[in-house]
């Protein structure tokens, strides 16, 4: 499930408060959820961070909570989010903190109540042409109707998102994405296509050099070589 996203009012932030974000985003990426829930509780209080940027630190705070089992925690501070969004006028906010919102459900067994923020979520983004909130929406809606087995579904989800990601040059969120389309086409049977994917998404990935997900896809690969007897 796709979460990403980081402030774009054109207020700069402060080198510290930059540093604080990027210290947070460092430890996501290397599983220290405590330490970027406190780095993101640092930012939510701190008077000197802009308001898009204290948003932000709102929805991650709720994911943090999230990865840490939280769930509870999870949820009132997502809400406190898609108010404070609210209240501000940001519908780009809105439409970010619903898609964190639908993840929670979605992690929670119920795709009903999921699926029905991810759609709120994408009409909010689509009102406003936010183009990385659609990218990243569409390739949550994919993996929703994957659950459900519904693969053309998922497909036609997860080539939105990958044209989205595509003309903003988001080579590591495509190369997420061409994977997931590999996984659909290999439930399908169509394991060429599935093999194509793949190859793609491995080519694609860029500068983040995320291992957990090059390793996802290598474990993929393998699977449909054993797969195919090549």
């Amino acid at each position: 499930m796709s979460r990403r996203s980081t402030p774009r009012q054109g207020e700069v932030e402060s080198v510290e408060i930059s540093a604080l974000v990027d210290e947070a985003k460092r430890a996501e990426r290397e599983g220290r959820w405590s330490d970027a829930s406190a780095r993101y509780e640092a930012l939510v209080r701190n008077p000197f961070a802009n308001d898009e940027t204290r948003l932000c630190a709102l929805r991650w705070l709720g994911r943090a909570y999230l990865e840490q089992g939280n769930r509870g925690a999870a949820i009132d501070v997502l809400e406190a989010a898609v108010a404070a969004a609210t209240q501000a006028g940001s519908k780009s906010a809105i439409a970010h903190a619903l898609n964190v919102v639908a993840i929670v459900h979605q992690t929670g067994g119920d795709l009903d109540r999921a699926e029905s923020m991810y759609t709120q979520a994408r009409q909010t983004a689509e009102s406003i042409g936010d183009a990385e909130a659609l990218a990243m929406i569409d390739q949550n809606l994919g993996t929703v109707a994957s659950i459900r087995g519904d693969m053309w579904s998922a497909l036609e989800a997860f080539h939105r998102s990958l044209d989205g990601y595509r003309k903003l040059g988001m080579r590591d969120e495509a190369a997420q994405v061409l994977n997931n389309i590999g996984l659909a086409y290999s439930d399908l049977g169509q394991l060429d296509r599935a093999e194509t994917a793949y190859t793609e998404a491995e080519h694609t990935f860029g500068e983040e050099q995320d291992e957990t997900k090059r390793l996802n896809l290598a474990l993929n690969q393998v699977q449909l070589c054993i797969a195919t007897g090549r």
